[in-house]
């Protein structure tokens, strides 16, 4: 019965350093998960700032335009350039957000998978502590009544 005592106490230990284990890796899964956010935000800052230097570059196209007939060609040029970077600008963004996307899903996933782990295990805890109790009461009981005389 001691090994039995035993063995539950090393099961719980190595159930409790699980635990802590688990609790490390879901810190560290949330520290990823800020730091994708906040890389996503720059991200999406700076996309917005290409925009916005690409839709003044278009208004200054538009005054040469009308500034000056000698350079329709030139500016017709421009136009094409920057409407083709808007273009690309919004196919990256809408890369960068479809990434994001299934970035947050799978640490969102790998998350809930790590909480219902450290759900079971604390549940496995809990079982096994209330196992060890019950062999503790019944190791007292018997060593009771061999001190009563059998």
């Amino acid at each position: 019965q001691r090994c039995t005592s035993s063995i539950h106490y090393f099961q719980s230990k190595k159930t409790e350093e699980n635990l802590e284990l688990l609790s490390d890796d879901l810190k560290l899964i949330k520290i990823q998960y800020k730091e994708l956010q906040n890389t996503i935000k720059k991200k999406d800052a700076k996309i917005e700032e290409c925009l916005k230097i690409a839709d003044k570059a278009a208004t200054e196209a538009e005054k040469y335009k009308e500034d000056s007939k000698d350079k329709d060609s030139q500016i017709n040029s421009l136009s094409r350039a920057l409407e083709e970077k808007k273009k690309q600008l919004a196919a990256a963004q809408n890369r960068i957000k479809a990434l994001s996307t299934t970035i947050m899903n799978e640490i969102t996933k790998q998350l809930e998978s790590k909480i219902k782990e450290v759900e079971m295990l604390k549940e496995m805890l809990r079982s096994a502590k209330i196992e060890i109790g019950g062999k503790e009461r019944e190791i007292k009981r018997m060593k009771d009544k061999i001190a009563a005389g059998g």
